[in-house]
């Protein structure tokens, strides 16, 4: 699912000059889903709100897990112009955990998601 709900002239025209106030990025990463929202960072008005699902992958019984590649692509898939943001905030679920390789920066595995149970028995040793 991919919406939007654009406020405001957010997109800007080639070739114009447009004076636009600073703005401020929010990232909202779930479980299920990653939203960017997009805000005045003068009036605290919302402009602009992008919303992209992530694929849950169950690879055996107890175990959740998400394509990394696709929860970095959620975030970088926006329709608006960000030249004008100044700042970003990030809230996440914290619980999920994703091991970069620190070369070549491709993740060795997908992201182990917070309702996965792929460690319960090492933790209970």
């Amino acid at each position: 699912v991919r919406q939007s709900v654009v406020h405001g002239p957010v997109k800007l025209e080639p070739n114009r000059t447009h004076v636009m106030d600073p703005l401020v990025g929010a990232i909202d990463q779930g479980t299920s889903s990653t939203r960017f929202l997009v805000f005045n960072a003068n009036t605290g008005e919302m402009l602009s709100q992008h919303q992209v699902e992530i694929k849950q992958i169950f690879p055996e019984e107890g175990w959740v897990e998400e394509d990394p590649r696709e929860i970095l692509k959620s975030v970088t898939t926006l329709n608006i112009n960000i030249s004008n943001i100044k700042a970003v905030g990030v809230t996440n679920q914290r619980e999920t955990t994703v091991v970069w390789d620190k070369d070549t920066g491709e993740p060795l595995y997908n992201a182990i998601g917070e309702f996965g149970f792929h460690s319960v028995i090492t933790c209970w040793r």
